[in-house]
């Protein structure tokens, strides 16, 4: 019995303090930081440390040219992608790197090494690289705190921006969303009668497939029916000039109306579409 509570007693001894040890923050040199980004269908993100400049001269001093860097501080900087991407116009599978990098003064080369237990540039191997990109430094404002930040979104890209001290550099980053979008489509397999009505609005205003549109809207009113899903089927009819099966749909989705923020939103454009539908029937 004595050697039974000894042993409970040295047990919450050492896990006590572990997890007080993992609640106890102080201000760290180069904090923790990640930054994601939706790009079309595919989540992309940045995790990394991030140094200050603390009155030093960075580039070329601190971050000696020529010489692989970390890209930050502590843990290399990781990268992950959801789905294949390019980068620099070329391709990166799916997945999780190591970000590093070798500065020089008028080319910089971004590594994408797939060993993603590297500490720092110290343990780089150089055989696990997947992916070395070129990118040019530009001249920007001060910024005291090495960071990364993404720009020019648009649903199938963007720009992967660095900036420290007062170095940029840029890195486009491209996905083949109307692939990626019509792969997610096709094996959509869902209890949820939102995911259908998405992909039909999707199919419809960007794919200009309506007979997909049509399946899919057909779908999501078999799982439930509502007014956005009854006015979407009679949108997706009015585009393939049925205006007479449009304007009922419209009508019964005027019918099904609750007092949702999103009806009152939708509920005078539904009107609006409803009486231009019938004019075409009628004209």
């Amino acid at each position: 019995m004595h050697s039974y509570l000894t042993n409970i007693l040295v047990g919450c001894a050492l896990v006590i303090p572990s997890a007080a040890v993992a609640d106890f923050k102080l201000p760290a040199p180069s904090p923790q930081s990640t930054v994601s980004q939706q790009i079309g269908v595919t989540d992309v993100s940045v995790s990394y440390s991030s140094p200050g400049v603390k009155e030093r001269t960075v580039f070329g001093e601190l971050v000696p040219y020529g010489e692989v860097w970390r890209t930050g501080a502590n843990s290399c900087t990781t990268f992950k992608t959801e789905d294949e991407v390019t980068v620099g116009g070329k391709n990166l599978p799916a997945g999780e790197y190591c970000l590093f990098t070798i500065p020089n003064k008028d080319s910089w080369t971004v590594i994408f090494n797939k060993d993603k237990r590297q500490f720092a540039a110290i343990d780089y191997d150089k055989t696990k690289d997947v992916l070395r990109v070129s990118a040019s430094p530009e001249k920007t404002d001060f910024r005291e705190r090495m960071t990364f930040l993404f720009e020019n979104v648009t649903d199938s890209q963007a720009d992967l921006v660095l900036e420290w001290e007062k170095t940029l550099v840029r890195l486009p980053i491209q996905t083949d969303t109307k692939k990626l979008a019509m792969q997610k489509i096709r094996s959509l397999n869902s209890d949820s009668y939102w995911d259908y009505l998405s992909a039909a609005r999707h199919l419809k205003d960007k794919e200009k497939d309506l007979n997909l549109a049509l399946q899919m809207i057909d779908k999501s009113i078999a799982k439930e029916k509502t007014w956005f899903n009854t006015y979407v089927k009679g949108d997706i009819l009015a585009a393939k000039g049925d205006f007479a099966k449009a304007t009922q749909y419209a009508n019964e989705a005027m019918k099904l109306k609750d007092e949702s923020p999103l009806y009152t939103f939708f509920g005078p454009r539904i009107e609006k579409d409803s009486k231009e539908w019938s004019s075409k029937v009628n004209g």
